[in-house]
């Protein structure tokens, strides 16, 4: 903001200049030419790629999700790998992939938008959600913290949606299946 002359609404702030700004953040398609969202978003990331520098300020949000997950996570994953160790911009790079928060990438920070839960059953608040956040109230602070986030809130925020309580009850039932799949996995291969 303070690169184009807005007002910074902080009480300090060091900023550096970058000689461009690259973005990949929503979902656009030109099925009149033949190009679907998922070909939109590779042929924006590769003009990314090919354009930024180490000066660079780039956004990516969400890359991989028009296509299946494996897929997804993989290709995020590779291409955030190469614009952290070979660009080496100021990046951000929002996904939902844990695989790829986790990751052991170079120069690679990962960080979590911040949470209160408090539970409904004692009215005490936690900063880290409890294995039942569900049955939990949730308020997103909209403020960044450091680390991986611990678990998806997509369920709560289905139920902000307001879709019907059933849904709910099945997607997580669905998600904590799911959960439990993926852990066996993982630990079967320790």
């Amino acid at each position: 903001m303070a690169q184009v002359g807005s007002f910074v609404p902080a009480d300090e702030a060091h900023v550096c200049v970058f000689d461009s700004i690259y973005t990949r953040m929503g979902a656009d398609d030109d099925l009149a030419s033949g190009l679907s969202t998922f070909l939109m978003e590779l042929t924006t990331t590769n003009r990314i790629i090919r354009n930024a520098t180490k000066r660079s300020l780039v956004i990516l949000d969400e890359l991989g999700r028009g296509t299946s997950t494996h897929d997804g996570c993989a290709l995020a994953q590779a291409a955030l790998r190469y614009i952290a160790t070979k660009l080496r911009p100021i990046c951000l790079f929002v996904t939902h992939y844990p695989q790829i928060a986790q990751a052991d990438i170079p120069g690679l920070e990962s960080c979590h938008m911040g949470f209160l839960g408090s539970s409904k059953a004692d009215g005490g608040v936690a900063s880290r959600p409890s294995a039942s956040l569900e049955d939990n109230e949730v308020t997103l602070l909209y403020k960044v913290e450091a680390g991986v986030a611990a678990r998806s809130y997509g369920i709560h925020t289905a139920g902000l949606a307001g879709l019907p309580l059933g849904v709910l009850e099945e997607a997580a039932r669905k998600a904590a299946d799911a959960r439990s799949w993926f852990e066996q996995k993982v630990a079967d291969k320790l």
